[in-house]
């Protein structure tokens, strides 16, 4: 999925396709109409891509359900969903579907690293939704270097980088499209393991992620940003969490830490501030959708 990317999918199409990808599906997803056609022609250069332009942004949800239904009568097609900000070469990418194949997993992702304050440092290195807590956990230690090949069990996988075949995916069905932004894939996860699917994150590759980069909010964290993450958050765990998990003292004190990344991105009470309590009041009232302007 697309979203004023097109300056990502040179480098990304081109590792595809040396790893041996048939086919290569770009949604893209209401972005400028110079990134259009920017993608195509870049797409062009392939015979193996395709490209599908939404016309209007969908949400995230909306644009991976394009890209999967567009994929017909191929229920053992291995399939990749794959950020357009997300760095490998096609060596590594091969490694990893070597790795999945003949892993007991049904769902997997590699190990992905990001940079901050100039260090590369692990962005996901296995995840684990902390139902207690209403958050996910991204990363997991390794303590040898054996557990550092293994692959490791987890209950969320990020859609940045995920494998599976497609008829995994037509079984837990399609991600959410009300969401619009963030916790789809935490959604999507939850409901593969409530359908009984094996998820594990591969450590041994890793993959460098550009945080941000593809929704455009890897410059600072706008009002968006914190309104869809409040709002989703709070959706998810209210329909997929129990009563009493939702009353603990620990999901007061991780909000609050929320809301305190919000005040310290303003700088105070502003835009960014209001956007997460704006998520929080939607998601009370059972709103989802698109932001409604104004919000």
């Amino acid at each position: 999925m697309s979203f004023n990317s097109a300056e990502h999918l040179t480098r990304l199409i081109k590792e595809l396709h040396c790893a041996g990808f048939d086919r290569i599906i770009v949604v893209d997803n209401g972005s400028e109409h110079s990134q259009v056609r920017k993608a195509e022609e870049i797409g062009s250069g392939f015979a193996s891509v395709r490209l599908i332009s939404t016309g209007v942004n969908l949400g995230f949800g909306a644009a991976v359900n394009r890209g999967l239904s567009s994929l017909v009568d191929e229920d053992e097609a291995l399939v990749c969903l794959v950020n357009p900000d997300t760095y490998f070469l096609a060596d590594d990418v091969r490694r990893l579907l070597r790795l999945f194949q003949d892993s007991p997993v049904d769902l997997a992702s590699p190990r992905l690293t990001t940079r901050r304050c100039g260090l590369q440092v692990d962005w996901y290195s296995g995840g684990r939704i902390l139902f207690d807590e209403q958050r996910i956990k991204m990363r997991q230690s390794f303590g040898t270097h054996t557990e550092h090949r293994a692959v490791r069990d987890v209950t969320f996988l990020p859609a940045t980088f995920m494998v599976g075949y497609l008829n995994t995916f037509r079984r837990v069905g399609c991600f959410r499209e009300d969401f619009f932004m963030y916790w789809e894939d935490a959604d999507f996860c939850q409901r593969a393991l409530q359908t009984g699917f094996r998820m594990g994150v591969l450590s041994s590759v890793a993959f460098f992620h550009e945080v941000g980069s593809s929704s455009g909010l890897h410059t600072r964290k706008s009002s968006d940003y914190f309104y869809y993450m409040s709002r989703n958050r709070s959706l998810f765990f209210s329909e997929h969490g129990s009563q009493n998990q939702r009353a603990t003292m620990r999901v007061s004190f991780y909000y609050a830490l929320f809301l305190l990344r919000a005040v310290w991105a303003d700088r105070g009470f502003g835009s960014r501030l209001r956007g997460a309590l704006d998520g929080l009041r939607d998601a009370r009232a059972g709103r989802a959708g698109a932001r409604r302007v104004g919000s």
